[in-house]
């Protein structure tokens, strides 16, 4: 205990130094001095580049980098398009990632091909009317791209077009930024980080034009980063919104941090926030035996690469944080003219210590987020063999941002299979154009909780009666090693049972015994669902067995009171403004509550492997 006491107060400290941090007047009288390029790089990028595309994974970068470059080329400038209500984001995505991919293309080949069309888009985008319509992350975004070709172009363009560049990041983007109404400065998730990156960087790039306006700016940033970064990676790295937005708030902030030490020659303490030293841990925990991501909350399964992956193991020399599954993602940039991966390009800057293979020795079987996260996972495996058992587990709350109603849910693969699934997210568009209209509320009444891919339905969850999950309850992982994990539910189902308790235990032989225990239930009966997508769901006088690629699963049930299996098919759960959902299957083992209102129930997962 004493231990912990002294960690959180370490921790405190350090927070409270970062905090304090500021940019003086002189630093941005030095960095208004300093001539352009100024973003990323202190004079031109090429020679860096091109070392570090001589190396083997630099190689694949510099590949998948012209590859994209090259798909541009052949591209009309991008027309301003609104979609979903005023949005402007996908077209704000897609500028950035042209300019990033042509500049950098330009930096490694000298060809004034890429230079010219990346000036074309910035061009044609600062001549639009305004940046920011109703969502500032389409402003924030846009800013980025045009502040980085103003930046790396700077010796290409006339008197008057650095006027009108500089005029658009200044009036369209920074000064936006300042209106009243942007909740995103102090927030704790995702749009905090990307936004104050982007700002800042426009900062920078247009110091010597408003200095004043350029310290307020970065100011801000150093202000509100440590809160945001503190939230998202205290204590053990874990990120609450999930992976897949690990993957869009970190590339964000590691390009603050990296912009930052070129700038200034400091990050201003912001790589000493507890946690963020290990959140390549958390990444690695996420990824699955079979390649594929824990996808929980709004997440997807899919594992790609950027520039937060090669940062942060450059950064913390850590190059075990490149999983194959990352050096995979490498190898498929090189095939694809599009990948929307639109701040790759600039971990060519940072790929100079990563070794030609994935090193996976420091790899621990076991990850757990701790006990101070708001959002809470665990993960164990028998092995790194694709063949070997891995397990996912979630805490936390359905009311986190991106949250589902999945407390207390589980992902499982064995012989290569996922065999119980988080389907991940709808698309937020589509369901807007369908009526949903609440989706961004965590109320218990609340239209989120009726799309089946984010409610109760689709999860693997303990329901009573097939009720929802109370939506401010919070799932507490109370213990955790490399073979069980605890969880502690009361809150979850709060007025549905007193006490609810679900344990999760890998076993030597790689099967997963999943137990809940309930007390004072107040329905007829406890359900333990989950969702599949085997080819084949065989039934079986002592259980179920599920069946893929000549792979097989038994899954059995044992409880304190009689229960039964139902097989629904994912289809016939559907609303109209949900999707498809083929071939996905939720399985269910039901049981009558006793009067003694206590149940009992565990399902075992087996592997099938004949001899």
């Amino acid at each position: 205990m004493k231990k912990l006491l002294i960690a959180a107060s370490a921790a405190v400290l350090a927070l409270t130094t970062v905090h304090a941090a500021s940019v003086s007047d002189a630093e941005i009288r030095d960095v208004a001095r300093q001539p352009h390029p100024r973003l990323l790089t202190r004079g031109s990028p090429a020679a860096t580049l091109r070392t570090n595309a001589k190396l083997p994974m630099g190689e694949l970068a510099a590949a998948a980098v012209l590859k994209n470059a090259d798909f541009r080329l052949t591209q009309p400038v991008t027309p301003r398009q609104e979609k979903h209500g005023q949005r402007l984001l996908v077209y704000s995505r897609l500028v950035l990632e042209k300019i990033t991919h042509l500049l950098v293309a330009w930096q490694l080949t000298g060809d004034d091909r890429y230079a010219e069309k990346a000036k074309a888009e910035m061009l044609a985008a600062a001549r639009n009317r305004e940046w920011y319509l109703r969502f500032y992350l389409d402003c924030a975004e846009m800013t980025l791209a045009v502040s980085l070709a103003y930046d790396w172009l700077y010796d290409r363009l006339s008197p008057a077009e650095r006027d009108l560049v500089a005029n658009a990041i200044i009036e369209k983007g920074l000064k936006t930024s300042l209106q009243p109404g942007q909740w995103w400065v102090a927030s704790t998730n995702n749009w905090c980080q990307v936004c104050h990156t982007a700002m800042a960087a426009a900062a920078i790039a247009v110091a010597d034009r408003e200095p004043a306006l350029a310290r307020q700016i970065i100011n801000r940033a150093l202000k509100h980063l440590p809160k945001v970064m503190d939230v998202s990676y205290s204590a053990n790295g874990t990120y609450p919104e999930g992976p897949g937005y690990w993957a869009y708030g970190t590339n964000y902030n590691c390009l603050l941090l990296a912009l930052l030490d070129n700038a200034f020659g400091k990050s201003f303490g912001l790589d000493r926030i507890a946690g963020f030293d290990h959140t390549g841990d958390f990444i690695l925990g996420c990824i699955g035996n079979t390649g594929k991501s824990f996808s929980y909350s709004d997440c997807s399964p899919g594992v790609g690469i950027g520039f937060a992956n090669i940062y942060l193991a450059k950064k913390f020399n850590r190059p075990d944080w490149l999983a194959p599954q990352h050096y995979a993602a490498l190898r498929e940039l090189t095939g694809r003219k599009s990948s929307g991966n639109r701040l790759f390009p600039l971990a060519l800057f940072y790929i100079d210590a990563m070794p030609e293979q994935p090193d996976q020795s420091r790899t621990p079987k076991s990850y757990c987020s701790g006990p101070s996260q708001k959002v809470q996972i665990a993960t164990l495996r028998s092995g790194f063999d694709r063949n070997d058992t891995y397990l996912g587990v979630k805490g936390g709350s359905p009311s986190a941002n991106h949250g589902h109603m999945d407390a207390g849910s589980f992902i499982l693969e064995s012989d290569g299979i996922r065999w119980c699934l988080d389907i991940g997210t709808s698309n937020y568009g589509n369901l807007e154009k369908k009526g949903i209209k609440r989706l961004f509320n965590s109320a218990q009444d609340s239209d989120r909780w009726k799309v089946f891919r984010l409610g109760a339905k689709s999860h693997n969850i303990l329901r009573i009666d097939d009720r929802d999950q109370v939506t401010r309850g919070f799932a507490q992982i109370t213990s955790a090693s490399d073979s069980e994990v605890a969880v502690n539910l009361d809150t979850v189902y709060a007025g549905q049972a007193k006490t609810v308790r679900r344990t999760f235990k890998l076993l030597p032989d790689g099967a997963v015994e999943v137990r809940d225990e309930l007390t004072g239930v107040r329905g007829s009966e406890v359900s333990a669902q989950f969702c599949t997508d085997a080819a084949d769901i065989v039934s079986m006088s002592d259980g179920i067995r599920l069946e893929e690629n000549g792979r097989k699963l038994k899954v059995t049930a044992t409880s304190s009171a009689p229960g039964s299996w139902q097989c629904v098919p994912a289809a016939k759960l559907l609303q109209k403004w949900d999707v498809g959902e083929k071939g996905k299957y939720m399985i269910s083992y039901r049981v009558r509550v006793p009067d003694s209102g206590m149940v009992s129930l565990t399902m075992k997962f087996t592997p099938v492997r004949e001899k």
